[in-house]
């Protein structure tokens, strides 16, 4: 019903390396985990189409689906595609060429602001080296 797309933005770090960062919000249809999924492998396709070679590639959002549910999250995680490993929920950082630290969730406190949350969900972030 929603039209999804998928923004990349391709940059030089200060070390020279070039990262492409590619941000997706996939369907969620809890009866049927394919529309997310094929979302995912669509915007994991696209992102590796965009980036150069050497390029350091990241691909996350709220992709409204787990590692224990998709089948493209374990084809991204493997090998073949090189990508980290998945978060444990929903929102996911993937990330391709560079070492990576393990997702962290924001606690409730650093996205509270005058004591409303900013979001229904938790950012998550990693630190990228």
């Amino acid at each position: 019903k929603e039209r999804r797309v998928c923004q990349a933005v391709r940059f030089e770090r200060g070390d020279g390396r070039t990262m492409l960062v590619a941000n997706m919000h996939c369907t969620s249809y809890p009866p049927d985990q394919r529309l997310p999924d094929a979302e995912l492998l669509r915007a994991a396709t696209f992102a590796d189409a965009v980036a150069a070679p050497d390029d350091i590639v990241v691909l996350a959002g709220d992709l409204n689906t787990s590692y224990l549910r998709s089948r493209t999250l374990h084809d991204l995680c493997s090998f073949e595609w090189g990508f980290s490993q998945a978060g444990p929920a929903i929102d996911h950082i993937l990330v391709r060429g560079a070492d990576v630290t393990p997702v962290h969730r924001w606690p409730d406190a650093r996205r509270e602001h005058e004591g409303r949350l900013l979001s229904d969900h938790a950012p998550v972030e990693v630190e990228i080296t």
